[in-house]
């Protein structure tokens, strides 16, 4: 079934919809709107900030480096960088596409994690 716009649903359908409300009327029942989706792993919100998407991701990405951080003294550099980088860096490449516009705090915090994924592999952590 191809794609249709809402000025082409019959009026039985969508009811009532809108970028204000809190729900939404489907054939007769009432639905609440989500604050936050997760389509593909990263977290869409109302005003596409990204703010739970990227928060996510830097918890995520902070605790893998703490447990590479523990162990890092037992590693080979060249183990540490395949750990660093399958653990943290994929995390932080997944989707940055969608973050293209998004305001420079939230880049920043990327940043800073792959920042310091850099001073735990090179052991230059203070």
């Amino acid at each position: 079934m191809p794609i249709q716009f809402r000025s082409h649903l019959p009026r039985y359908i969508i009811s009532t919809i809108g970028a204000a409300t809190d729900t939404v009327t489907v054939a007769g029942t009432t639905l609440p709107v989500s604050e936050d989706i997760c389509s593909l792993g990263v977290i869409i919100d109302r005003r596409l900030t990204f703010e739970s998407h990227t928060s996510g991701v830097v918890k995520s990405c902070n605790y893998h480096q703490r447990a590479l951080q523990h162990i890092r003294h037992l590693l080979p550099f060249s183990t540490a960088q395949t750990l660093a980088c399958s653990l943290i860096l994929s995390r932080l490449d997944y989707c940055n596409a969608v973050l293209y516009g998004c305001k420079a705090g939230a880049i920043d915090r990327l940043q800073r994690v792959q920042n310091y994924a850099a001073r735990v592999v090179t052991r230059d952590v203070s």
